[in-house]
């Protein structure tokens, strides 16, 4: 939550609208559950479908006039689900650059930096990576770097 406070207020100081763990609508899927049963039905012989709407939430959208920037956070225990999270939130609409932020913290953690870099590279995504020391936000691709000033 920390981690998505920082990318969150550095994109509010560079004038984005920013909201947190938004639905995207472009990516809805829905789907029958069978294994559902009402609660007063006899749980042995009767069951019923429920239609379920499955709507993937990003962690952070940040909007300036034309440009929706999708922004999904990792720490080191959640990594592994990042590529699968990010292969699907590339086809959604909404979106027009997406981004992995996982925090720059000590060596510790330099294990969670480089699996971020592999994934972003594979999946053609931009790296930031968060400085929650110094409370701040750099941007980093493993195939170019981008500066600041270029992003801006």
């Amino acid at each position: 939550d920390y981690t998505m406070g920082v990318v969150g207020e550095y994109f509010l100081e560079l004038g984005y609208n920013v909201a947190f763990e938004q639905k995207l609508e472009s990516l809805k899927k829905e789907y029958i559950d069978f294994n559902w049963r009402h609660p007063f039905t006899n749980p042995d012989k009767l069951y019923f479908g429920r239609k379920i709407e499955k709507i993937p939430r990003i962690d952070i959208l940040a909007w300036k006039e034309n440009e929706i920037i999708g922004i999904e956070v990792k720490t080191n225990k959640s990594i592994s689900k990042a590529y699968e999270q990010i292969s699907i939130y590339k086809k959604a609409v909404e979106i027009d650059k997406l981004y992995l932020a996982v925090p720059d913290l000590p060596i510790s953690t330099q294990n969670t930096i480089s699996k971020a870099k592999k994934l972003c590279e594979i999946a053609d995504v931009e790296l930031l990576l968060v400085d929650l020391n110094h409370h701040k936000v750099n941007f980093r691709n493993s195939a170019k770097q981008t500066s600041l000033f270029d992003f801006i």
